[in-house]
């Protein structure tokens, strides 16, 4: 439902492994954080 509401509006939808740790991934470079605790909001 999702990959089609996507491509439906002409947006990129990109299915990750659901154990991938991706809040640990910066965005902009790619560093991954290898301890990081659950208060951590925003680094």
């Amino acid at each position: 439902m999702l990959r089609y509401k996507c491509e439906h509006r002409g947006k990129t939808f990109t299915q990750i492994d659901q154990y991938k740790p991706s809040s640990k991934t910066c965005s902009s470079c790619g560093y991954k954080m290898s301890d990081m605790s659950l208060k951590i909001r925003d680094w």
